[in-house]
């Protein structure tokens, strides 16, 4: 095969993409549209967020978030390479522009739960979390939204799942304990008092 014909066939890969796009958000508007599994799946994108921004720990703000926005980044780099190998597919979405990703669980439901879990009992072993994350993930939240139509996991086993959610997790938590800005902070505030007392040890020889 030349290049020219391999820019042909991938043209042709994007086009199919764009018409099952189209499908679906088709499906949507005709068939989704308003009702209750639809008015359901919208509470569940915008409740989450707001109990986080009601109940979230305001001083602990930045770094939990870092470590939500953390979580959603790898839900969606993990999704779109199991969509594209047809591990499993969503077929009662939401949002027209996004038909092909989970909006509700990768971008509300995961990274709110993420962070209530790194601010809920600090002191408890990460990893101790990060099993009983898992457990929720795939064993209790991920049938719940199967029996609703929101999620098809076809051959895929929820037992993957489990080391999938419980991975994002541990991951999302060493983001947040991360303290390089701290350090950053801390050498800057070493070097400028070095030179402060190197211009006095200065002064004196004068």
């Amino acid at each position: 095969m030349s290049i020219e014909e391999g820019l042909q066939q991938a043209e042709q890969g994007y086009q199919k993409i764009y018409e099952a796009n189209s499908l679906t958000s088709s499906a949507i508007k005709n068939a989704f549209l308003f009702t209750w599994t639809w008015w359901l799946g919208i509470a569940l994108i915008i409740i989450p967020w707001a109990l986080w921004f009601m109940f979230g720990k305001k001083e602990s703000m930045g770094r939990l978030l870092l470590a939500g926005f953390t979580s959603m980044l790898l839900s969606t780099v993990i999704e779109s390479v199991a969509l594209s190998l047809g591990k499993w597919s969503y077929p009662f979405t939401i949002i027209p522009f996004f038909p092909v990703l989970d909006i509700v669980f990768d971008w509300c439901i995961l990274p709110v739960a993420v962070m209530f879990f790194i601010q809920l009992k600090p002191n408890i072993n990460p990893f101790i979390k990060a099993i009983v994350f898992g457990l929720l993930g795939a064993f209790i939240l991920e049938p719940i939204f199967e029996k609703l139509h929101f999620y098809n996991p076809k051959d895929w086993r929820h037992t993957y799942d489990f080391f999938i959610h419980s991975s994002i997790f541990l991951i999302s938590f060493w983001i947040s304990t991360m303290s390089n800005f701290e350090k950053t902070k801390s050498d800057a505030n070493v070097k400028r008092e070095y030179n402060f007392n190197f211009l006095r040890k200065k002064e004196k020889v004068r």
